[in-house]
């Protein structure tokens, strides 16, 4: 559209963006398959935060030519209602037969929307996974031994696969949902003509004690904070990861630390990278 291609927006990618959509329309309450490709479900947190971000990102896309957006807008909001049942009190879970997973952290962080990087349920749900991964593994708690910063994330307590270890591509991603969280909290302060405020307990709570913050902690607190989390954990990840030439594969061992499985993974890489890029416009 920005470059003189209404045409070919309108004609080959918008037909080919409505077949999917209308897929999700009819079938989002159907039951599916999780990220893993593991387990079924009609009721997945990071499958319905999906389409709800798909959906409304059509929406603005249909309007920009000239087609009505209303009913993606419409189902998104229908959908968005149902994951409000997601949050227990104590963390967003994923599904009923696996609730703590790591895919509930990608879908916050890349999805964003209601329960986005700065949400309260989000930094619950992080501290919730962080007990839960810490005391999984060896490999974290060696690390924690040693003084190195962060944490390992993987798919979920009680994975088997290869062996059931840390993937690199969830670490990243949770590094990105504090740089995200950073960000955000930037914007706010730009929004208020760059000037800082004092975080609301009540909308922040969870993030000061996440980030070991004390009352009447700023927002500029808060972005050095959720960046210097942020940065611990892609600390941890470099330390297991820097001796191979760049190289990111799946994951990590459990007991070694290691790199291992599959080789040279593109999603780690493109979730080191996303990360990467959103700490450097910090």
């Amino acid at each position: 559209m920005k470059n003189d291609k209404e045409d070919q927006a309108k004609n080959d990618v918008w037909p080919l963006m409505k077949n999917d959509l209308d897929w999700v329309m009819e079938n989002w309450e159907s039951d599916g398959c999780d990220l893993w490709e593991e387990i079924h479900s009609s009721d997945f947190f990071w499958n319905k935060m999906s389409q709800v971000y798909s959906l409304r990102g059509a929406a603005d896309f249909a309007d920009l030519i000239g087609e009505s957006g209303d009913q993606y807008r419409s189902k998104a909001d229908e959908i968005e209602k149902t994951i409000d049942g997601h949050w227990n009190g104590n963390y967003l879970w994923e599904s009923t037969n696996r609730e703590k997973d790591g895919a509930v952290i990608h879908a916050i962080t890349t999805f964003g929307g209601k329960y986005g990087p700065t949400s309260k349920e989000a930094a619950a749900t992080i501290a919730t996974y962080n007990t839960a991964f810490c005391l999984e593994w060896k490999i974290n708690q060696h690390d924690n031994d040693a003084g190195v910063p962060g944490i390992l994330y993987g798919r979920y307590p009680g994975d088997n696969y290869a062996g059931g270890n840390p993937w690199q591509l969830l670490t990243a991603v949770l590094a990105e949902c504090f740089y995200k969280g950073a960000a955000s909290m930037k914007e706010q302060m730009l929004e208020n003509n760059g000037n800082d405020f004092p975080l609301a307990t009540e909308e922040f709570g969870e993030w000061m004690n996440l980030l070991n913050l004390v009352e009447g902690s700023t927002a500029s607190d808060y972005v050095a904070a959720a960046t210097a989390a942020g940065d611990s954990v892609m600390t941890r990840l470099w330390s297991h990861v820097k001796d191979d030439g760049g190289e990111i594969d799946e994951q990590i061992d459990r007991e070694t630390g290691t790199q291992k499985s599959a080789k040279n993974l593109t999603w780690s890489y493109a979730n080191v990278l996303n990360a990467l890029h959103v700490r450097k416009n910090l």
